[in-house]
């Protein structure tokens, strides 16, 4: 993708130009969009911390990994999901049973 992009903002003097100008938003894009800066993605379902990696992933990707599976422990954040699943499924109850009352 970023070679598609660069290939056509460079097709023209005043697509260059707009290139130099944007740079920096650019280089911050491609920042965002590094899967190293990551890591892993969180396995969401599972009683505990599990975060898993592409497995071409480099040091760095492994190294971030293993600190957002640090802070998602030390955030409590698997705790956090299963109470707000936990209201979320009351809530839904009490819609519900509301929903059904006022059908009757």
């Amino acid at each position: 993708m970023f070679s598609w992009l660069k290939r056509e903002l460079t097709s023209t003097t005043v697509r260059k130009l707009g290139a130099m100008m944007a740079k920096g938003a650019f280089k911050t894009i491609k920042g965002r969009m590094d899967p190293d800066a990551y890591g892993g993605a969180p396995l969401l379902g599972l009683n505990g911390n599990v975060f898993i990696a592409h497995g071409s992933a480099g040091s760095l990707a492994f190294k971030n990994a293993i600190r957002m599976t640090a802070q998602a422990f030390e955030h409590h954040i698997n705790d956090q999901m299963t109470d707000a699943i936990a209201v979320a499924n009351e809530q839904l109850k009490v819609s519900n049973s509301v929903t059904l009352k006022s059908s009757q």
